[in-house]
């Protein structure tokens, strides 16, 4: 759980200035800052897209950590990427949130090309870029580190697309070291959850899902159960400091948006304060150490690469205009190609568990 403890607190810093990050991770935290760095939008014209770097060196490990800032409730242009709903699509990764791509520093020119054109009118670097620009640097300059990358709302759609260009590029050496990627509260109606998905109930109990419950926020059985466990959090509220200790009270803001959540209910589980609690309160090692899912989230992964393979034969016989194979014809020759012995999964995907 130390990963995602770690990211937490780092989800809830960054919505913070820089000073106050450089402080919390040199001076409480004993680690090494790297910066919170403002990056350019093309498209709105604005270096607001936030990331904070910082280094978690010790004798049993060296990580370096990517923190994106989540959606400040009274930025505006937050919520312009949170709500331009339309797609781009990218061959073999899929359909991709507009806005949050142009967060991350898609190019205003089109497309997203491994390497970007300078343009002078940027008075600050592109969020992906400059990242992985300085990850690749600190990776080849330490070779034992590896990094997370993380965020919260908006910062955890950021979190989730970061490595899905690293993909698109081929960024081999940053996806090898990636140690994980641990995203706090995406809207399930734009991601499909891959690797393992850890929810919490109210009482923060853990519990291994292929999909969190009720996706369809607007059906009315959601409502119900939603209302339920909005009163049992404000209920919650009163007595959370009694039960766990006084550094887990709710103040009176937290509490009024508790309230809110009996008219809009799911708004307070958005907040930050209830995945801490998850972290510090919560008990999912035996969850995540369940063998047969790790089992099963490998075996998966093999399937994809000989469906992949599969797939990159078929278009080569197409293009030859060579007759095609059966689906079955295929993978039986794929796995004479790539008997299990030989088999490698990508390092990056192998033991990404959290």
């Amino acid at each position: 759980m130390y990963y995602p403890a770690l990211s937490i607190m780092a989800s809830k810093a960054v919505y913070n200035n820089a000073a106050y990050n450089d402080a919390i991770v040199d001076g409480h935290w004993e680690m090494q800052s790297l910066g919170l760095k403002d990056y350019w939008n093309d498209f709105l014209l604005k270096a607001y897209t936030q990331a904070l770097l910082f280094r978690d060196k010790s004798d049993g490990h060296d990580t370096f950590v990517v923190c994106f800032r989540g959606t400040q409730p009274f930025n505006a242009r937050d919520w312009c990427s949170d709500i331009d709903l339309f797609w781009y699509e990218f061959p073999n990764i899929g359909k991709i949130h507009s806005g949050f791509l142009k967060a991350l520093g898609m190019p205003k020119a089109g497309g997203w090309p491994k390497v970007v054109v300078p343009d002078l009118t940027r008075i600050a670097p592109l969020a992906y870029y400059d990242i992985r620009d300085k990850l690749k640097d600190l990776m080849t300059e330490n070779p034992q580190a590896k990094f997370i990358v993380t965020g919260h709302s908006l910062g955890g759609a950021l979190a989730i697309l970061f490595p899905a260009i690293l993909i698109y590029h081929e960024e081999t050496l940053l996806l090898q070291r990636m140690e994980g990627v641990v995203p706090f509260d995406i809207n399930g109606h734009w991601f499909t959850h891959f690797g393992t998905c850890v929810y919490y109930n109210s009482k923060y109990e853990a519990k291994i899902v292929e999909e969190v419950p009720y996706k369809n926020y607007f059906s009315i059985w959601a409502f119900f159960t939603m209302l339920k466990n909005a009163i049992y959090e404000i209920i919650r509220s009163f007595t959370i400091a009694k039960t766990y200790g006084a550094d887990h009270k709710e103040g009176w803001v937290l509490f009024f948006v508790r309230v809110i959540g009996l008219l809009i209910p799911g708004i307070p589980n958005h907040f930050p304060q209830d995945y801490v609690n998850s972290t510090r309160l919560g008990s999912p090692d035996e969850v995540l150490s369940l063998p047969l899912y790790k089992k099963k989230t490998i075996q998966e992964e093999e399937v994809r690469f000989l469906v992949h393979c599969a797939g990159d034969t078929t278009q080569k016989m197409h293009e030859s205009g060579e007759a095609a194979e059966d689906e079955d014809e295929i993978l039986q020759n794929q796995e004479r190609r790539y008997p299990r012995r030989e088999r490698k999964a990508p390092e990056y995907l192998k033991d990404f568990v959290i």
